[in-house]
């Protein structure tokens, strides 16, 4: 990302990805001259609250300490450990995208760019994947928003449900 000084630089060129709203973009790098901006809408965003997951119906409220963010070459993930359960999210990506993006859910263990995976794991011992589904990644104000809605696991029950709030 580009730092703000660069924002009032006449000097440096705006361009569609570089995490600056500028040019005549309607949002951050989308808009205008830039690709359209995509409108996504999280199907339980109301029912949503920041840094919780919500998993057999029960409500877990996350602090720093539960949430590890880690990015490599293929992937973004976010690992979270909260009362003996680790949910274990990927998103397919080189960087966290500045534009509002869906990443559908799939099983496969080599997905490529633009999918996610989710695996939850409960006392270190019993795996159970997600099956379906989307990951709603939005961006405002250099923070991102990581949404999932009643994704079910394959093996068990029981859906995650989530809002994760990340920013550099």
């Amino acid at each position: 990302m580009a730092c703000e000084a660069e924002q009032n630089n006449p000097l440096v060129i705006g361009t569609c990805y570089d995490g600056i709203l500028n040019q005549d973009e309607e949002k951050v790098d989308c808009g205008g001259k830039c690709p359209k901006c995509q409108t996504i809408v999280v199907p339980c965003k109301s029912s949503l609250v920041d840094n919780r997951i919500t998993y057999k119906n029960v409500n877990n409220t996350l602090t720093a300490r539960d949430i590890t963010f880690y990015q490599d070459y293929y992937n973004f993930q976010i690992f979270v450990t909260k009362n003996n359960v680790e949910y274990d999210i990927k998103l397919y990506v080189k960087a966290l995208p500045t534009r509002d993006t869906v990443f559908p859910i799939t099983k496969s263990s080599n997905p490529g760019d633009g999918y996610a995976t989710m695996l939850v794991t409960e006392y270190y011992y019993y795996d159970y994947a997600a099956s379906s589904g989307n990951v709603y990644v939005t961006y405002v104000n250099k923070q991102w928003t990581i949404e999932f809605c009643s994704v079910p696991l394959s093996g068990i029950s029981s859906t995650v449900s989530g809002r994760i709030l990340y920013s550099k």
